[in-house]
């Protein structure tokens, strides 16, 4: 694929998910301030909230103006792929929009992925998005692979209940209000089943240390685009862990062909 290709692929997925956005209510002109803060957003969140720009972007109109200035950019780009400008405005805005939306529900799920594939199309010159597109590809190799290694740092694998208790904590409020569920009969199986639960975990965290391949060669990024969507698909399945936010990062994985045979004038 060459970086036309790949900047629709990323793109539409990005028209996907605000569309998603749209009818799940969570675009920025569809939240209200909040009254208290959540103490336990990071640093980089209470940075962004002691600035006053949280009170500048408390306007509704402002709101309106972030979302639409998402959708118009985000269309824009795919109608003048070889244009770097709505790209530039779109990271921007879903840059703003990221930090905002999070600071309002103060609840920060695995969604930084949504912010990264949209930076290498800001640049016009072969070069830098080439150097930036495989940044993303290594840094999205990382991420995985560390979490892996952190979980044998944390000395999660030698806990037999790590999974189970994961489930309790993170899928409580979906096994309170969907008792007769599907997914809830899944998981109360799995907190019974300790040593399958406990099966299941190991093979995740093989699976994020799988990751490290990617360092090495670029052969098998299918199978680890494939083992991305499969980790997260039972994620959703046994801990109610949402991604469609941070999915948009596995295009990373997408094969970029080194040509310098789009223009960059």
């Amino acid at each position: 694929m060459n970086k036309k290709n790949i900047k629709q692929i990323v793109f539409i997925s990005y028209l996907v998910i605000l569309v998603y956005k749209y009818f799940s209510s969570t675009l920025l002109s569809q939240q209200t301030h909040p009254p208290l803060l959540y103490p336990n957003l990071n640093i980089l969140y209470w940075t962004f909230i002691i600035s006053d720009l949280t009170d500048i972007f408390n306007y509704q109109w402002i709101k309106y103006l972030l979302d639409i200035s998402l959708f118009t950019s985000c269309i824009l780009t795919l109608v003048n792929i070889k244009s770097n400008i709505y790209p530039i405005i779109f990271s921007v805005s879903l840059w703003f929009y990221q930090f905002l939306y999070f600071s309002i529900v103060a609840y920060q799920p695995f969604a930084i992925g949504l912010l990264f594939p949209c930076l290498p199309f800001i640049f016009k010159s072969e070069i830098k998005f080439f150097i930036t597109y495989n940044f993303g590809r290594y840094f999205l190799c990382w991420l995985y692979f560390f979490a892996g290694v952190l979980k044998i740092i944390n000395q999660g694998i030698f806990n037999i209940n790590q999974l189970t208790d994961s489930i309790k904590v993170s899928a409580a409020d979906f096994i309170f209000y969907n008792p007769n569920h599907i997914k809830t009969q899944i998981m109360a199986f799995l907190i019974e089943n300790i040593y399958l639960s406990y099966s299941l975990f190991i093979s995740a965290v093989i699976i994020e240390l799988t990751f490290f391949i990617g360092f090495l060669t670029k052969k098998y990024d299918l199978h680890l685009a494939v083992l991305f969507l499969t980790f997260h698909l039972i994620n959703y399945q046994i801990l109610d862990l949402p991604f469609i936010n941070h999915a948009i990062i596995v295009t990373f994985f997408l094969p970029l062909k080194n040509s310098l045979n789009y223009s960059s004038s």
